[in-house]
C-alpha cells in the first residue's frame, strides 16, 4: 500500500510541476535614458491628455516638433488581452512621451499599427488590447525638443514580457493520465529495484 501511495504522490507532483512551469512568464521593466544621441523624427504623436484604455483610443494625430526617439520591443506571450504599461517619467519630466504599436512601428507613418499612448508627459499608466502572441513596439520620444541634457525614465508591465518564451505543449486529458501512470509506474519500479 505504501508503494502505491508513493507512486500516486510522485504522479501528482509531476502533474503540478507541469502546470506550474507551463504557466510561468516574466514581466518587463526597462529603466534607461534619452541622451540626445538617438535618431530624430518630426512630427511626433500629439499629447491629447487622454491615456488610452482597453476600450480603445483613436490615434490622436501628430504635432510638428523635432524630437529624439527610441524603440523597445516587448512581447505578449499569450492570448489577445488588456495590458497596462506603466510610465515613470523620471528626470525626463515633461520631455518624454510613450506610445505603443504592433511591430513594426513606422516613424514615418505614426498612425500605422497604433495601439495606445500615455496621453500626457506625466508619470501614469496607459492600457490597450495587445494582439495574441505578438510583439509590441514601445516608442519613446522626447516631447518638446531634441534632448540637450540626458534624462532617465522607466517603463514596465506585468503582462508583457522582455522576450519570447516558448510555451510548453499542453496535454489532453488522456495525455495527463498517461503521464501520471508513467510516473507512478516509475516510482513503483524504483522502489522494487531498491529492495533487491
Amino acid at each position: 500500500m505504501r508503494i502505491a501511495n508513493k507512486g500516486v504522490a510522485v504522479a501528482l507532483f509531476g502533474t503540478a510541476l507541469f502546470f506550474a512551469v507551463s504557466a510561468s512568464h516574466a514581466a518587463f521593466n526597462i529603466s534607461t535614458t534619452l541622451s540626445g544621441a538617438e535618431p530624430t523624427i518630426n512630427p511626433r504623436v500629439f499629447r491629447d491628455a487622454i491615456p488610452s484604455t482597453c476600450g480603445g483610443k483613436v490615434f490622436p494625430g501628430t504635432w510638428a516638433a523635432t524630437v529624439n526617439y527610441d524603440v523597445h520591443t516587448v512581447y505578449n506571450n499569450g492570448p489577445s488581452r488588456c495590458v497596462t504599461v506603466n510610465v515613470d517619467v523620471g528626470t525626463c519630466a515633461t520631455n518624454v512621451f510613450v506610445t505603443a504599436y504592433t511591430t513594426p512601428v513606422n516613424v514615418a507613418a505614426l498612425a500605422t499599427n497604433y495601439l495606445g499612448d500615455q496621453g500626457s508627459s506625466i508619470t501614469q499608466p496607459f492600457s490597450f488590447v495587445a494582439p495574441g502572441n505578438s510583439s509590441i513596439d514601445i516608442l519613446v520620444t522626447s516631447a518638446t525638443s531634441v534632448v540637450s541634457t540626458p534624462c532617465s525614465y522607466t517603463i514596465s508591465s506585468a503582462e508583457l514580457d522582455a522576450g519570447v518564451w516558448q510555451s510548453i505543449p499542453t496535454l489532453s486529458g488522456w495525455g495527463l493520465a498517461l503521464l501520471s501512470g508513467l510516473l507512478g509506474f516509475g516510482a513503483l519500479a524504483l522502489r522494487r529495484f531498491r529492495r533487491f
